[in-house]
């Protein structure tokens, strides 16, 4: 099976592709429908994580340049997904390619302060002040039934952590397909943070523009860049939208995610 899959063909004439790596959620459904979207995936099973990002790397950018043999590139990645983005552009970049964006969501560096103290920001008295002032500046930005849905949400995460767990939800009542795929999923997480360790990043030239989650827990003011400064040389963009790791690219707040990209794509063409 291909790891790389056309999500949306748009119009090629007006829009270069965007070669996105990792989740998409309903990211590509609420991009404009000229832009054409490739899903590039990264939850695969790891045989050498030590070698495993710029080997998939490698393999994306001969997919790639298949699919379009000149530059400029519009290259994108979620989480993990993120760093093997980065190294497509790197990669691209030394056989002389232009990429024009690269788009790093909810990915966090590699600065070893960043790293060691970020974990604690989130864990201690910043988080709860942060949470209170992250939903109360995230329900100004919504309208009426957006407030409505989001209210909602929050109420059903409080009531699933209250009330005892259902049969179906029981892990002893699981059928073995379910568990399965829960402990081959554990395996594939666990070797995607492996390769992470075993990855040589090198600092990049080229324009970035970072995403991170209001509620995402790589953020904070005292780390603006998620842990990518001395990293990232080239022109940075911050850009912060509402919602935890995984909601960004959900409804609501995935609307608000799109519209930043798009126009991050338009100042870079």
């Amino acid at each position: 099976k291909s790891l790389l899959m056309l999500e949306k063909t748009g119009q090629p004439q007006l829009y270069k592709p965007l070669f996105f790596v990792y989740l998409l959620g309903e990211l590509e459904a609420n991009l404009p429908d000229d832009l054409p979207v490739y899903h590039l995936t990264a939850w695969v099973k790891i045989e050498k994580p030590d070698t495993f990002i710029k080997s998939l790397a490698r393999y994306y950018v001969q997919q790639i340049l298949k699919i379009q043999t000149q530059g400029p590139y519009y290259i994108g990645g979620f989480c993990f997904g993120g760093l093997i983005a980065l190294e497509i552009a790197q990669q691209l970049q030394i056989q002389g390619q232009e990429v024009a964006l690269l788009t790093l969501i909810q990915t966090r560096g590699f600065n070893p302060v960043y790293t060691r103290y970020q974990p604690l920001i989130n864990k201690f008295g910043y988080n709860l002040y942060a949470k209170l002032v992250i939903n109360l500046r995230i329900l100004a930005t919504l309208n009426l039934e957006a407030k409505k849905e989001y209210l909602v949400n929050k109420f059903k995460k409080i009531v699933n952590k209250i009330l005892p767990k259902n049969n179906d939800q029981n892990p002893e009542n699981q059928t073995a397909l379910n568990l399965n795929n829960e402990q081959e999923d554990k395996e594939i997480s666990s070797s995607l943070l492996e390769a992470r360790k075993y990855y040589q990043v090198e600092s990049y030239s080229g324009k970035v523009a970072l995403f991170f989650a209001k509620e995402g827990g790589m953020y904070s003011f005292i780390f603006p860049q998620g842990g990518w400064n001395q990293l990232l040389t080239g022109k940075v963009s911050l850009n912060l939208v509402p919602g935890n790791h995984t909601g960004l690219l959900n409804r609501p707040f995935v609307k608000i995610l799109a519209q930043i990209i798009e126009e991050r794509i338009k100042e870079n063409q």
